[in-house]
């Protein structure tokens, strides 16, 4: 439940600390958020501008045509959280335009 909480926070959260007008600041409160969100286990899914290979799950398309493309590039990134048995649950998926 925590997680969900912190994953539907995050976006705004990056939209806040990438508006603020003292980088130096926007750093720390970034470092700070992102190390609450991690004793949580919670993580971003992709990287801006990365190429991945597509998965439906984890990844929403921008413009979805019907088809299933071979490799997407991240425009958003999504989160996730790693369970204690190793494995990752999407919470938000990830944006991506096909390649």
């Amino acid at each position: 439940a925590s997680e969900a909480v912190v994953a539907r926070r995050r976006p705004a959260g990056n939209a806040f600390v990438a508006e603020l007008p003292d980088a130096s600041r926007a750093a720390s409160l970034s470092t700070m958020l992102h190390q609450a969100a991690g004793t949580l286990g919670i993580a971003a899914l992709g990287e801006a501008g990365e190429v991945v290979g597509y998965d439906p799950l984890s990844h929403h398309l921008a413009e979805d045509d019907g088809g299933s493309p071979a490799q997407v590039r991240i425009l958003r990134p999504g989160v996730q959280v790693q369970r204690p048995d190793g494995s990752a649950r999407v919470l938000v998926a990830a944006l991506g335009a096909a390649v």
